[in-house]
């Protein structure tokens, strides 16, 4: 995923959009995507992942879009809106993915956010559209996420330094500070089960 600082893609079309774009390469590093990469509806793109079917889901803080190239085709792309930011994502063993928005952070002149409650949302993609199966409001600058092996998703919430997790269903299980949190931005469950 391309935020689009500068370089490729910053400037109008046809030959970029000003806001990035997504890359992709094969396992020897060579390009696929051309010289100005793929767009299908992207906007400064935060977080990225590949589900098991070859489905790209994007996170896009520009646009206020969780953005899903079908079978990873850019041509072939949906969209839901997610107000504010879309940061984070991470895919779920029941075959939903988790994203969250980190809105109050990333202030900016042409997609202010105001007070929009930060959350933590719950997808299904169905067919050729997507689903949110449950919204959270929940941190502020909620940013890395991660599910462990039972199903619970663990959030990096920057400003009130907090670890929240929550379970399958999408509810507050627990919250969690000290051990040197400060403004966390990302974070992993490594195989024992420890979140880092």
């Amino acid at each position: 995923g391309n935020f689009g600082w500068g370089g490729l893609n910053p400037g109008p079309p046809p030959d970029g959009n000003g806001s990035g774009s997504v890359s992709e390469f094969l396992a020897d590093g060579t390009a696929v995507s051309g010289p100005n990469g793929y767009d299908g509806g992207t906007s400064r793109v935060q977080g990225i992942i590949v589900d098991p079917d070859g489905n790209v889901w994007t996170a896009n803080v520009g646009n206020n879009q969780v953005v899903v190239f079908l079978d990873g085709d850019p041509n072939r792309s949906v969209s839901a809106p997610l107000s504010c930011h879309p940061f984070g994502l991470a895919f779920a063993q029941d075959g939903t993915v988790w994203v969250t928005t980190a809105g109050r952070g990333l202030p900016t002149v042409n997609q202010p956010c105001g007070d929009v409650q930060d959350s933590v949302t719950r997808w299904r993609l169905e067919g050729d559209r997507l689903v949110m199966l449950s919204q959270t409001f929940v941190g502020s600058v909620n940013k890395g996420i991660d599910i462990d092996r039972d199903g619970f998703a663990w959030v990096a919430s920057g400003i009130d330094n907090t670890v929240y997790r929550l379970n399958p269903n999408g509810e507050v299980v627990g919250a969690f500070q000290g051990g040197g949190i400060n403004g966390p931005w990302s974070l992993r469950i490594d195989d024992g089960g420890d979140v880092w």
